[in-house]
């Protein structure tokens, strides 16, 4: 039961972080980071297995990322990652990014060829992990 209450805590939470990411183009860094230290800290409470290993080690790539890629994805972006790994652990992860890239690829080629937009048009990522990590958990 607990479990199915942090997971629909993490939805409710990505759901605000998209709206506003949508909405602002930002995501607030100390709420995620709040959110991330409650989630680890029930998981280690409860005693939860969560392969925390592969979970800091997609989470420093996406940082390495972040610095190589000249900041195409957000740091709220990995933060949020980063709080979807601290929940849900690093495995789970693996598979919410790879859907959440997939599905903004399709859409960004939706933009590019109906909407007429640029390749340079900038276009907020938490909805996709929003959308990936709902797939994902149902």
């Amino acid at each position: 039961m607990l479990i199915f209450l942090l997971k629909i805590l993490l939805i409710i939470s990505l759901l605000i972080y998209a709206y506003t990411d949508i909405k602002s183009g930002q995501i607030y860094i100390i709420p995620v980071i709040l959110m991330s230290i409650i989630f680890f800290i029930i998981n280690i409470y409860i005693g939860i297995d969560i392969n925390y290993l592969s979970y800091f080690i997609i989470i420093f790539l996406l940082l390495i990322i972040y610095y190589i890629a000249h900041k195409q994805i957000g740091m709220g972006d990995i933060l949020l990652c980063n709080m979807i790994g601290s929940c849900l652990g690093g495995l789970f992860l693996m598979k919410v990014f790879i859907i959440s890239l997939i599905v903004a690829f399709i859409f960004g080629l939706y933009l590019l060829i109906f909407k007429k937009k640029s390749i340079s048009t900038r276009i907020p990522f938490a909805p996709f992990l929003m959308f990936a990590t709902i797939l994902c958990v149902f």
